[in-house]
């Protein structure tokens, strides 16, 4: 959900700012920790931040607690879990531990020493002790959260759920009951051991609730035919289908959309693209806390992996040089050699050197205010022409030979937003004069401004 739109319309939010908890001035403390004036904003705080959560409990998916509260030896705290999500590939844990005269000392300097945080130092287990599941921070950061009544609201996300067998590890589909064991309290340097905790969670994976809408709309987009199929919403996931029919070349793998619906929520990424079949794919994306009524969504781009190539050479006279001189760190060349223009972007060749291998760097100077739609090429992750096991790489393939026609002896390769490298060995540039190279698959992505609408039935 987009975070501005959720501070515009949270009402009494303490002003929309951040504040220390229980003093009249309201000092500002650590950027991430909120105070409530009441539980409705500690529960649009946790709409927030953990999509799909709201329509879930709607739905009774998600298990409240109201009597499991733990001591935390060694203080006056109380640790209280508040609530469990368990879904098919995750599961949130939503704590709340008292802040007691620590209240008043969450400045920005002594937040990370006084904050309580729950610690899982293992596993969730059943009574068998075989259920394995991970545990992360997931959305929130130790010390972001929300205040409410000198209580401090976090959660602990749950990945990887699998049970010991005899055949090895297995997915959880359905579970009964838990057992939070291992887990303590820290606070600044302390460590407080708790003693285990029973978490009834009646979680079976066949309750979930996932609604398939038909969408049928084609659009054509500098002769590719995209089309986009149905839209599964999920209450732990959404998938949005589409066909794809290119004109040439293969498509990549990310596709960047906004999707917002009529209830305000906003996701506005690039997507990776899965293949589920022959010319269909599939996007997947957070659940929404609210049923819609209607969706737009905007195309941005979509990658694809090109037939275009360039060639150059690289004479080895200057890394032989920095060899030479007293110079032991790393030397980036200063000017760039312009290669030539593919797809309205500008291609440049420069190199980086070390003492043990030598870099030929890629980057792109791309276009700027054309009329969309337009294409331009982007950086990738490169790949050398002998690792190259699949007649159609996903990565660019770069291929170098020496004046000898000897094959480079390849080191590391790297990429960034807008250049890729490849490192080649000392020893193969020590014992060559001139380096042919060719650069081939190269990523471009196609720039457009389509725009459609899904109208969704009621729930």
């Amino acid at each position: 959900m987009n975070r501005k739109n959720w501070i515009i319309g949270l009402i009494g939010f303490s002003v929309f700012a951040i504040v220390m908890y229980m003093t009249t001035n309201k000092e500002r403390i650590e950027p991430e920790v909120y105070v409530a004036d009441n539980w409705e904003d500690v529960k649009a705080f946790q709409y927030e931040k953990i999509p799909g959560l709201r329509r879930a409990e709607k739905l009774g998916l998600a298990r409240q607690y109201e009597n499991i509260k733990v001591e935390v030896p060694g203080t006056n705290r109380t640790l209280s879990i508040d609530e469990i999500w368990f879904a098919k590939d995750f599961a949130y844990l939503f704590y709340s531990i008292d802040l007691a005269e620590d209240a008043y000392d969450l400045t920005r300097e002594n937040a990370e020493e006084n904050f309580p945080e729950l610690f899982i130092k293992h596993d969730l287990l059943d009574d068998k002790r075989d259920i394995i599941l991970r545990s992360s921070r997931g959305r929130w950061p130790k010390s972001e959260g929300i205040v409410y009544q000198n209580r401090l609201y976090q959660q602990i996300h749950l990945v990887e759920f699998s049970k010991n067998t005899d055949q090895g590890y297995e997915r959880i589909s359905s579970i009964d009951e838990l057992l939070l064991t291992d887990a303590v309290v820290r606070i600044g340097d302390e460590t407080y051991e708790l003693e285990d905790i029973r978490l009834p969670v009646y979680y079976d994976e066949d309750d979930e609730v996932v609604k398939t809408i038909h969408v049928g709309q084609e659009l054509e987009v500098m002769g590719h035919t995209l089309k986009w199929e149905k839209l599964e919403l999920g209450t732990s996931k959404n998938k949005l289908y589409f066909l794809f029919y290119p004109a040439e070349d293969r498509l990549g793998s990310h596709i960047e959309l906004m999707i917002k619906t009529d209830r305000g929520e906003v996701w506005d990424y690039i997507f990776l693209i899965k293949k589920e079949q022959d010319e269909l794919y599939s996007i997947q994306f957070p659940p929404f806390n609210y049923w819609p009524s209607h969706i737009d969504i905007e195309l941005k781009s979509f990658g694809m992996i090109g037939s275009d190539e360039f060639s150059f050479e690289v004479d080895t006279e200057l890394y032989k040089d920095y060899l030479k001189s007293s110079e032991k760190g790393i030397v980036e060349s200063e000017e760039n050699e312009y290669i030539g223009t593919i797809k309205n972007t500008d291609i440049y060749l420069n190199y980086v050197y070390r003492p043990d291998d030598m870099a030929i760097v890629v980057s792109y100077e791309q276009p700027k205010n054309l009329e969309k739609p337009y294409t331009m090429l982007f950086s990738s992750g490169p790949i050398p022409a002998n690792k190259v096991r699949d007649q159609q790489p996903n990565l660019i393939v770069f291929h170098i030979e020496n004046e000898k026609g000897e094959n480079a002896v390849y080191g590391s390769t790297y990429s960034s937003k807008d250049k890729y490298g490849i490192f080649l060995k000392k020893d193969f540039l020590e014992r060559s004069e001139k380096l042919l190279g060719h650069v081939s698959h190269l990523h471009y992505q196609i720039v457009t401004d389509w725009q459609g609408a899904i109208e969704v039935p009621a729930e």
